[in-house]
């Protein structure tokens, strides 16, 4: 699974020690994207002993099978890492960078919410045409402290900066998405728009 990730991101494993360690972190704390990755891989090669595939296919789907499991490691990778973001890259690993893209543009500590120091979000919107992909999240909770505010308010601009980090696609995809975030109250806390 390693080696998946570092050629993924088009490093040496000497280059690399802190994101190895990292990785090794993951794996005794259990953190859900290393945790994925490795459930994915023993349920793919169990499958795999049984299906009577030919060389071929087997060669395809383990190809197929590097990529993903690459891109669950790499989706959860710690703050600490974020030197990495850049050298997730679409046309190497789509999957990498899709799922990267996708989890910070929605993971917002889900398993926290709603609580008394965070609240509840819900996509209000979705729009899309053949370019463009609109997201409109509003965010609710009983209680809106400043204190919550400006703690929803960092995280939001955390989010986005780690998703300004990602190398765009070169040749470029040509597509757009734009994504705000806003209170219940009205509220503005963040927008961004993501050019692919």
């Amino acid at each position: 699974m390693l080696e998946s990730v570092l050629d993924s991101l088009r490093i040496s494993r000497l280059s690399a020690e802190k994101l190895l360690k990292s990785i090794e972190a993951m794996s005794k704390e259990k953190i859900h994207g290393y945790t994925g990755a490795t459930i994915l891989c023993g349920k793919c090669l169990q499958s795999w002993q049984t299906s009577g595939l030919t060389a071929k296919a087997l060669d395809y789907n383990a190809k197929t099978l590097k990529l993903a499991l690459a891109a669950i490691c790499l989706h959860d990778l710690p703050n600490d890492l974020d030197m990495y973001i850049r050298k997730i890259d679409f046309w190497r690993n789509p999957y990498a960078y899709l799922l990267f893209l996708i989890d910070n543009l929605q993971d917002w500590f889900r398993n926290l919410r709603p609580n008394e120091e965070w609240p509840s979000y819900n996509l209000l919107k979705i729009g899309k045409t053949e370019n463009r992909l609109e997201l409109s999240y509003i965010l609710t909770h009983e209680n809106w402290a400043k204190d919550m505010e400006d703690s929803v308010k960092g995280s939001v601009r955390k989010k986005f900066g780690r998703l300004k980090m990602m190398t765009k696609p070169n040749p470029p995809l040509h597509f757009q998405i734009a994504v705000n975030f806003r209170t219940s109250h009205g509220q503005q806390l963040g927008a961004e728009e993501i050019l692919l």
